[in-house]
């Protein structure tokens, strides 16, 4: 029994990527993954819900310097090269299972998007709450960058290294939107990364932290507030409708269900030929939100590739890094899918990295090929 005990915590709960896309496919709608996040919680020790609870207390702190080490990482890549990299990254994991699986495809640091001097590059200003409805200009509106979008940038080798934020205020400014960003957001997360670890208290708590500061700008519900990473979108909706009494009070849009409804028909957009890889997350599918992602990708494409029998990337948050074998085996019929790809899009950063890395071609926001393809109307 103790064996079975010890085989079942890696083949039942560890290599679980508990995205609740199981209950997508059975009869029955059992969400497997709800279950595997509640073992979860069951064995966790003292001493980690400690470290967990300074992490959410503390998560300036901690994305910080997680910034701090993917600079570092950035600088060894260019010293050693990417592929002597991607060598002593196999060489690291094959000593020990223990050390994430480092390669050529781990993003830079993002810059930091709500700096005073970011603000008046690229015309996004901290907001500050209003004081009556008739101050507010109906086409602002809320971005909430997610933590994964503020810690993770660009991969080394793309050519396009801006982050996100500022893909998405150009985007949104040829449609005649205003950028609104929350200050000191840096401590916010929309406690996905601790539900996922069966910790429910502490992701309630980074939640409600999310939708409280929202509040104090949103006007009543009136400017929406759009979130730009489909796993937090899908956890901000939730909580929003168990937070509060009245849901319209706060209106959280998927990044892709709004463009898709009110920025593309405000833009001109050039399509071409060439074959785009497209992958729908898991929240997508989940929110019904992958229709809009579609939607994008063929207004940017005359030939979206969308691969057979991917239902999931497999890379689960930070599996991706510690469990790398996961991602591996769930995307291990991409590569000769996408072969004709020029390049892939997606609407979650950590997918895109075990999306490139398991390709052979670079994934990125589709806003990033949105950018490029529009003009103002």
């Amino acid at each position: 029994m103790s064996a079975l005990k010890k085989d079942y915590q890696h083949f039942g709960i560890d290599t679980c990527a508990a995205t609740g896309m199981c209950a997508q496919k059975c009869p029955v709608s059992i969400d497997t993954g709800m279950f595997i996040k509640q073992l979860r919680a069951e064995r966790l020790s003292k001493s980690e819900r400690k470290v967990a609870s300074w992490l959410a207390s503390h998560f300036s702190a901690t994305t910080s310097f997680v910034s701090f080490g993917l600079k570092i990482q950035t600088f060894l890549q260019k010293a050693l090269g990417q592929q002597r990299v991607n060598r002593i990254g196999r060489k690291l994991r094959k000593l020990n299972k223990r050390i994430p699986l480092w390669h050529n495809k781990w993003p830079t640091a993002a810059q930091n998007n709500i700096n005073p001097k970011l603000s008046q590059t690229i015309n996004i200003r901290n907001i500050e709450p209003a004081q009556t409805k008739s101050e507010m200009v109906t086409e602002q509106v809320i971005v909430f960058s997610t933590c994964a979008n503020r810690v993770f940038g660009t991969e080394i080798q793309s050519k396009d290294q801006r982050s996100l934020l500022e893909v998405i205020d150009s985007v949104f400014s040829k449609a005649g939107y205003e950028l609104l960003v929350i200050d000191k957001q840096d401590g916010l997360c929309c406690g996905q990364p601790f539900e996922s670890k069966g910790l429910f208290d502490l992701a309630k708590q980074k939640n409600d932290e999310v939708i409280n500061a929202v509040r104090k700008h949103n006007q009543g519900g009136i400017i929406p507030v759009i979130v730009d990473a489909s796993p937090c979108a899908m956890q901000l909706k939730k909580g929003a409708e168990q937070f509060i009494q009245k849901p319209e009070d706060v209106i959280v849009f998927d990044l892709a269900e709004f463009v898709a409804v009110n920025v593309l028909p405000k833009l001109n957009i050039k399509t071409h030929a060439d074959a785009v890889a497209l992958h729908a997350t898991c929240s997508t599918k989940k929110m019904a939100t992958d229709g809009y992602l579609r939607q994008i990708a063929n207004a940017l494409s005359q030939n979206i590739v969308e691969p057979d029998g991917i239902e999931c990337c497999g890379f689960a948050g930070d599996k991706g890094f510690t469990l790398p074998e996961l991602n591996q085996h769930s995307l291990k019929d991409l590569p000769k899918q996408v072969s004709e790809c020029s390049s892939g899009i997606s609407c979650s950063r950590t997918c895109e990295i075990g999306l490139s890395l398991n390709s052979g071609i670079e994934y990125k926001s589709f806003m990033y090929l949105l950018d490029q393809q529009s003009t103002s109307k």
